[in-house]
């Protein structure tokens, strides 16, 4: 007896063994995996939309995706822009936001550090996840040995709240 498999259940194959005991074999992929409801995409130094890993995994593994570039420059010290840099960063931001809006996203820019309403990038991203409900937070890699230390303090933080972090 096979017994009751609705059509979505229903197992790609059935084998019986030798003592007459059923054993369902699925042939499907494990990619069928629940997407997440919304994820945090955190924009670093890739300004960027193709061939960007973080944003594609981001948007692959959830229904909805909020972009967050956050300036923080304090944080980079000791190699935080300079004046050109500003200005490179700023008409680069621009033209990423023009991008996104293109594909019907919006790219929310914070600032953190002294004087602003964040003291960090941290606190940024953990207000975004608790306003949002955000399950997932997603970034490209920065190697700056200070930046770096940042980065695992973040990971940390958001794994040991439960969610999907990805860098």
């Amino acid at each position: 007896m096979i017994g009751k498999f609705t059509k979505r259940s229903l197992p790609d194959l059935m084998l019986i063994d030798k003592y007459g005991h059923e054993k369902e074999i699925n042939l499907q992929k494990k990619s069928q995996e629940k997407k997440s409801a919304t994820s945090i995409y955190w924009i670093r130094q890739d300004l960027r939309l193709r061939d960007n890993p973080a944003l594609q995994a981001a948007t692959k593994a959830s229904e909805s995706m909020i972009a967050v570039y956050v300036w923080a420059p304090d944080e980079e010290s000791p190699w935080q822009p300079g004046s050109a840099s500003k200005v490179w960063l700023h008409q680069s931001l621009q033209s990423l936001i023009a991008e996104y809006q293109r594909h019907d996203t919006t790219v929310l820019i914070f600032k953190a550090g002294k004087g602003s309403t964040y003291e960090s990038t941290l606190q940024v991203l953990d207000y975004l996840q608790a306003k949002t409900n955000a399950d997932s937070i997603y970034w490209n890699r920065c190697y700056e040995p200070k930046i770096v230390e940042r980065d695992k303090k973040i990971k940390a933080h958001f794994k040991e709240k439960g969610l999907e972090v990805e860098s």
